[in-house]
């Protein structure tokens, strides 16, 4: 996996994490623009107008006034057969008659069964309804003058409107599935100066509830400083280490809690009472240093301290991810490292949880999966940033950097 990883992200077949945030710009847009939509009038108009329009009823009337002719008509049967009378002898001696002086409705040429039809026909052919009715069905482009093709034309103008188009380009976006199927229940971009202590504890979080304060573990050389080494500049929150001799506390297996001076000091940050989750899928887009000296994580941990799912933790020029089991049992394991990475850029690490199955990526790249047996309940983040050699102080400050973190969870039905 790390082999083929590293080739493909140097020959550029794995997104750039820039890449996937225009693609995550383009999706938070697309769902903005449709919660407006779904409230305008104008959707509204288009889907009664397309539900009209599609309707069978509507496209079966359509095709009737379509079809409709005048040749085999009621109407040019009347014609005809007006016609037809028109030119009897008995009609024509009476249309002669008529026009003279001696005209009268008694004599027998104004009267009869012929003549009888032939003024009931006129009446109807020489009407201005028959003309219109005549007009209507001679007229090839009849169904332009229809109450139906007002609604067609209403529903093809509504279809040119921006707001319309708009929301037919969302429905046809390959992605708009995932604005139905997924909801973001964390998005911190740290837009704020300071830090969100709602949100965020500048604390070990077991160690905290634990000792009642936060401590290292005796294998390391930082102390962890809380809020004194967290910085958030343009957006971006660095979790900083750095040279700096300070008294704390360090947990040695062997002798418990001990006062201990350190050389250096860093940071670590959880959600453990602003931020949990079970399910879903949980990223960050961060930029950091991988080597021996010092460990940037990023980690998930449930009701108990381990086990411990890590979606990173840095190395010498690597990153390792997978579930660390208690020390006592193992400590870790199932553990793979991924090479290869440029680590002058920002990547986004993600993992993704479905029931028992684990699945990390990078770059939106599946570099491991794996299943779990236990349930650690209800999950939360941490960060850290820890050193565990000694370091030239040119080497630091160290910034671990996390431009934003954000989780997704499917919706429920």
């Amino acid at each position: 996996m790390s082999l083929s990883f590293r080739l493909k992200y140097a020959f550029g077949l794995i997104p750039k994490a820039h890449k996937l945030d225009l693609a995550w710009d383009e999706l938070l847009q697309m769902r903005e623009d449709l919660h407006k939509i779904k409230d305008s009038k104008e959707l509204a108009r288009y889907i009664d107008l397309k539900g009209q329009v599609n309707s069978p009823e509507f496209q079966a009337n359509k095709k009737k006034i379509e079809a409709l002719k005048f040749e085999g008509s009621e109407a040019s049967n009347l014609e005809r057969e007006f016609k037809s009378l028109s030119s009897q002898k008995s009609v024509r001696e009476y249309l002669k008659y008529k026009e003279s002086a001696d005209f009268d409705t008694a004599n027998p040429l104004a009267s009869g069964p012929d003549i009888s039809k032939y003024l009931e026909l006129e009446k109807a052919v020489v009407s201005p309804d028959f003309a219109l009715k005549v007009e209507y069905l001679k007229n090839k482009n009849r169904y332009q003058t229809s109450p139906e093709f007002l609604l067609e034309s209403e529903l093809e103008q509504l279809e040119k409107s921006e707001i319309i188009q708009r929301y037919l380009n969302i429905q046809a976006h390959p992605k708009r599935s995932f604005i139905d199927e997924w909801e973001i229940v964390l998005n911190e971009n740290f837009t704020e100066a300071k830090l969100s202590t709602a949100l965020w504890e500048p604390e070990n979080f077991w160690g905290s509830r634990i000792a009642g304060f936060t401590f290292s573990q005796a294998t390391e050389l930082q102390a962890f400083n809380g809020l004194d080494n967290i910085r958030i500049s343009n957006n971006v929150l660095s979790i900083v280490t750095k040279a700096e001799k300070v008294k704390g506390k360090a947990w040695d297996a062997s002798l418990g809690l001990i006062n201990k001076y350190f050389e250096y000091t860093s940071a670590i940050l959880n959600t453990g009472n602003g931020f949990k989750f079970k399910e879903g899928v949980i990223e960050a887009k961060v930029r950091f240093r991988a080597d021996a000296a010092i460990t940037s994580a990023f980690s998930l941990t449930g009701d108990k301290p381990f086990p411990q799912i890590d979606i990173f933790r840095s190395g010498p020029k690597r990153v390792g991810l997978g579930v660390i089991d208690h020390p006592k049992n193992g400590g870790v394991k199932k553990l793979v490292q991924i090479k290869g990475l440029n680590f002058s850029e920002f990547h986004i690490f993600s993992l993704e949880i479905h029931g028992d199955l684990l699945i990390w990526k990078i770059n939106n790249y599946e570099v491991h999966r794996d299943s779990i047996s236990y349930n650690s309940g209800d999950l939360f983040l941490n960060f850290i940033g820890s050193l565990h050699k000694p370091l030239n102080h040119n080497d630091l400050p160290h910034h671990f950097e996390i431009e934003w973190v954000r989780c997704l969870k499917r919706r429920t039905k």
